[in-house]
């Protein structure tokens, strides 16, 4: 059996009305390996809390989803953004150029983020 992939995908984000710009802004990612799942996707922690008897009281789950790794580790490339600070134009094409922007890019790094933190959860439906 032959199967066809592409190795790199894009999406057009919704963040300041992007999707209906002439020019929108389209982010270019790597589409999730094995090894990329497995490096960003976080592991639960989990903390039992024991008494001084010896016996188990409860506990807790915990997960750190941290955007910031996620983004690196998948961005590619940002195409068609572009902002004009104090009279000057930066281009924004890299995760470095995306967080060292202005807090005005939030919501973008936001929806960039959760996007991607979808395409690494999903599971691939395989029926013979």
């Amino acid at each position: 059996m032959n199967i066809s992939i592409s190795l790199q995908r894009e999406f057009v984000p919704e963040w300041n009305n992007n999707k209906e710009s002439e020019d929108p802004i389209v982010v270019v990612y790597k589409a999730p390996t094995m090894n990329l799942r497995q490096q960003l996707i976080p592991n639960p922690k989990i903390v039992l809390k024991i008494s001084p008897n010896g016996k188990a009281e409860g506990g807790e789950t915990t997960i750190e989803v941290d955007n910031r790794k996620i983004i690196y580790g998948m961005l590619e490339e940002i195409k068609n953004l572009t902002l004009t600070v104090d009279g000057k134009e930066k281009e924004i094409r890299t995760a470095n150029d995306l967080y060292s922007g202005p807090a005005f890019l939030g919501g973008l790094v936001d929806e960039i983020g959760a996007f991607f933190q979808k395409e690494l959860s999903k599971n691939v439906d395989v029926k013979n």
